[in-house]
């Protein structure tokens, strides 16, 4: 079996066979990541959302419209700046829950590219010799 005939895998066909798995893997790894990152930025911007809309409810409770926070005290809607406050305290779980995801989805990207990099793969679009056109010189 020293001898590997087309009918027998040999060491540098499983190595490849096993690299190019590995680089396939790194792919979805990558893309898991980058949905990730969108996951946790959509979570992000629906806390904000919710942040507002929770506070122009706050306001419209006391018959009023818009958001009017006096820091010195109660604003003139009847609502005080701890108040406001205590209210927004009670969702940065949902903030933190998105943060914690987007970095999560940055760490899973840059493991990918570690990975692929150490295949001896490139992670750009360019290759060795690509002519680099600078727009400056148009």
């Amino acid at each position: 079996m020293d001898d590997p005939s087309p009918s027998h895998i040999s060491q540098a066909d499983l190595d490849g066979l096993n690299r190019r798995a590995l680089l396939r893997s790194g792919e979805l790894v990558h893309r898991v990541g980058s949905g990730l990152i969108g996951i946790g930025v959509a979570l992000a911007v629906g806390w904000l959302w919710q942040l507002v809309r929770f506070q122009q409810l706050l306001t419209d409770s006391f018959e009023s419209g818009g958001i009017g926070i006096d820091i010195g005290g109660t604003d003139l809607r009847g609502i005080s700046w701890t108040q406001r406050v205590d209210s927004i305290a009670q969702s940065l779980g949902s903030l933190g829950f998105a943060a914690v995801t987007v970095g999560v989805g940055l760490a899973v990207r840059l493991y990918s590219e570690v990975v692929t990099l150490q295949q001896g793969a490139d992670i750009t679009p360019w290759q060795l010799g690509d002519e680099i056109h600078d727009p400056d010189e148009d």
